[in-house]
């Protein structure tokens, strides 16, 4: 699979605002954001595969 830059500095952005996250409510949306973005990249790399 081949990650676009963007999305790997996007990944490395939210994994780092998490860690930096002080609210319980804040790291609850970046976890939502992070499996989305998971979530997203799903189709493409069965079609790299495929």
């Amino acid at each position: 699979m081949t990650v676009r830059p963007d999305d790997d500095r996007l990944h490395r952005q939210l994994e780092t605002a998490l860690e930096m996250a002080e609210d319980d409510r804040i790291r609850y949306h970046l976890r939502e954001a992070l499996q989305l973005r998971l979530v997203a990249d799903e189709p493409r790399e069965q079609e790299i595969e495929g």
